[in-house]
């Protein structure tokens, strides 16, 4: 090929990056500012703060926790009770709150291991 066609096909191609970029550019970041909007209009929906926490009790020997109401089990464990120090012991008779899951799962493996 001649030096006129190298040069023909570097132009084509080069005007095919720059439509694509700016094409992607303007079609691309639409979505983008369409996302940003959304997430500030549901985070200005939800301001409220969501209390979270955990409560741990001794029911048939196991310990079992429950919702922050002390109303609704969510899990049962098999951590029974004789596995526990004496003093979680005697918590576990008025229940055990523990204010976050982190709490909740360090609490869980220092009774598991």
């Amino acid at each position: 090929m001649n030096k006129r066609a190298y040069i023909f096909y570097f132009a084509v191609i080069l005007m095919g990056v720059i439509v694509s970029f700016f094409a992607g550019k303007k079609y691309g970041t639409e979505d983008l500012k369409t996302t940003q909007t959304n997430v500030t209009a549901s985070a200005e929906h939800h301001t409220e703060k969501v209390i979270e926490g955990y409560w741990l009790k001794r029911k048939n020997d196991k310990i079992v926790i429950y919702d922050q109401n002390q109303t609704k089990v969510i899990a049962e464990t098999d951590i029974r009770e004789k596995d526990c120090s004496e003093k979680d012991s005697k918590l576990l008779e008025q229940g055990i709150y523990l204010e976050n899951m982190e709490c909740l799962f360090k609490f869980l493996q220092a009774h598991t291991s």
